[in-house]
């Protein structure tokens, strides 16, 4: 009998403007770790092996960048947030570095929450745990 190796390594969503994500590319050319805020109840996370962050841009239908998970934490790292965006509170705050944008572009579609069949929609409305594409 065969058996398929199946992926189901978590994974950080984040739908996100689309200005953000430039400013996050213009920040890394001069620092190596940045943390965005959410709200979105992804507590538990510190709790598993969370590897990647993927990046869509809201109204995008694609998952088009990609970066190396750091960190989920509760007080604000203002040193490591975008200038002017760095007094924004939110519930938690996720690390990451070394984001690039992916040459093939991920559907959205094709993407599963965690521990779930459930696809993702285009309306996702904020960060959540997804098996790692």
């Amino acid at each position: 009998m065969l058996y398929q190796k199946i992926n189901n390594h978590p994974a950080l969503f984040a739908p996100v403007e689309g200005k953000w994500i430039d400013k996050a590319f213009e920040y890394f050319k001069e620092k190596n770790l940045l943390y965005f805020y959410t709200d979105s109840h992804i507590g538990k996370v510190e709790d598993l092996l969370i590897k990647k962050v993927f990046f869509k841009r809201k109204g995008d239908k694609f998952v088009n960048a990609v970066a190396e998970f750091v960190n989920i934490i509760n007080e604000n790292p203002t040193i490591y947030r975008l200038k002017d965006n760095e007094n924004v509170k939110g519930k938690y705050y996720y690390g990451f570095k070394n984001l690039k944008l992916i040459k093939q572009p991920i559907k959205l579609n094709s993407l599963e929450y965690f521990r779930s069949e459930k696809k993702l929609r285009n309306d996702t409305p904020g960060v959540c745990l997804i098996k790692e594409p």
